[in-house]
């Protein structure tokens, strides 16, 4: 999130970081409350997603849980096509509801809800299928684990904190079904056990790889874990329980750690970190004989040298085209770096730099679109409260988007030229029309998902 926070805020978060298990009250179904990551659920790239995940964080310690919403996306374009006429800046879908609720003037968008404790700092999902959901939290310093299907909803041993009265509709229950606390966990009865291990520290990024792309054998799929305090966790998802299994802990990272992101074809994940230049990684060992002793290892850094001074950066996305290009987010200078990942720079530590493109205050999350036969990448500025769009094929800033309050993560969906993206200070979710960017337009804002909820302060301005 962005550094620059209001006192409200920081009052807030240090707070949180005290007891992680709030006593508040219950969450009123259906609502946003800080949004701090979007997914969607589309296994198949080539037709728009069916459903958009959005975690909500309860970063203000407002109720006593967050949660996780399922939002059918046909639903959100019916309404956009019908009520708002294709949609715009005043096409606000704030009344949501679930899909069955019949209240006249609702938005019934949304398919499924669940608790998922407070301060989850990511989600990412099963490559291939989309059917798993891991969410890193500091809630339970651990990873929640959530099964979906679009004609179930969530899996994950749900049930109410207190009773509710058998056939009470879910929009009238007062509270949302909470995921079982097994699922907040991992399995540590094997290798963990033997070996002691512990999550020490905050998670704060995660990345998922299939086995079998990252060597010879089928054992599942691997996950990465990033901790703020420069130590990465790797877990093993076999399919054999309910949740994975964690395998080791490294150290040894750069402090702050923000981002992981795995690059494409390779057992190797990229780090960053708002305190250094250097790029850590972190490299996957798979024993195909028995996967259960894999291991992560520290597979270097390399410097961000040429730059004045790249001591703080947000994240990494690597080309969708070329396995020799990738993009960093930097504060410092607040940019869009890219970088030649084969050529070195300044000296054999340093990236070699091909672009840099300017963006305004606070960048915080990039993403990456293929349209058409262009390639392009979305940075969001949370303290400008802007999004900024660059094509790298020509290397130019081709759109600047305002009218956010605190722009953060974003997902594309490159097969309806859409983009969801989050807007944390206000607790919204914004969908952007991106089509006008064949033609040399400006994308355009179609619709806002969610109540507009500004930040209260302390004391109640």
């Amino acid at each position: 999130m962005a550094d620059r926070l209001t006192p409200a805020l920081l009052a807030l978060s240090l707070c949180a970081a005290c007891n992680l298990d709030q006593a508040g009250i219950d969450p009123r179904p259906a609502t946003m409350n800080f949004p701090v990551a979007v997914r969607l659920y589309q296994p198949d790239p080539t037709i728009p997603a069916s459903h958009l995940f959005v975690v909500n964080s309860n970063f203000d310690l407002r109720f006593n849980t967050g949660t996780l919403h399922a939002i059918d996306l046909q639903r959100v374009r019916d309404l956009v096509a019908g009520q708002c006429g294709g949609g715009g800046t005043d096409c606000m879908l704030d009344r949501l509801t679930y899909v069955e609720d019949p209240t006249e003037g609702a938005h019934p968008v949304l398919s499924d809800e669940v608790g998922i404790g407070s301060h989850a700092s990511g989600l990412e999902l099963r490559p291939g299928d989309h059917g798993r959901l891991y969410l890193p939290s500091r809630t339970s310093r651990d990873l929640t684990t959530i099964d979906f299907a679009p004609n179930v909803g969530f899996t994950c041993e749900q049930s109410y904190r207190a009773a509710v009265d058998e056939g009470t509709p879910r929009w009238e229950a007062g509270d949302v079904p909470r995921c079982a606390r097994s699922r907040r966990v991992t399995r540590r009865e094997g290798v963990a056990n033997e070996r002691g291990l512990e999550l020490v520290g905050d998670p704060v990024a995660a990345a998922v790889v299939r086995s079998r792309d990252i060597g010879p054998v089928d054992v599942g799929d691997f996950l990465l874990v990033a901790l703020r305090e420069g130590r990465v966790a790797l877990f093993l998802d076999d399919g054999s329980a309910a949740v994975p299994e964690l395998l080791h802990v490294a150290e040894g990272f750069p402090q702050s750690l923000v981002s992981l992101t795995m690059e494409p074809g390779r057992a190797i994940g990229w780090l960053t970190s708002s305190t250094t230049n250097e790029l850590a990684r972190v490299g996957i060992v798979v024993d195909p004989g028995a996967p259960a002793r894999s291991f992560v290892y520290d597979a270097g850094r390399l410097r961000l040298g040429g730059v004045d001074d790249g001591q703080d950066t947000r994240d990494m996305v690597f080309h969708p085209r070329r396995s020799d290009v990738a993009f960093i987010l930097s504060r410092r200078p607040e940019s869009v770096i890219e970088v030649d990942l084969v050529r070195r720079g300044l000296t054999p530590s340093d990236l070699g730099l091909r672009g840099l493109y300017e963006v305004g205050r606070g960048p915080s999350r990039l993403a990456t679109a293929v349209l058409g036969d262009r390639t392009y990448v979305l940075a969001s500025c949370f303290d400008a409260q802007r999004l900024f769009v660059f094509d790298v094929e020509v290397g130019a800033l081709v759109s600047v988007i305002g009218g956010f309050s605190g722009p953060f993560e974003l997902v594309i969906d490159a097969a309806e030229e859409r983009a969801y993206l989050v807007d944390f200070s206000i607790s919204v979710v914004r969908v952007l029309d991106l089509s006008p960017l064949a033609t040399g337009g400006v994308p355009t804002l179609i619709a806002t998902l969610g109540v507009p909820t500004p930040v209260v302060s302390l004391t109640g301005t």
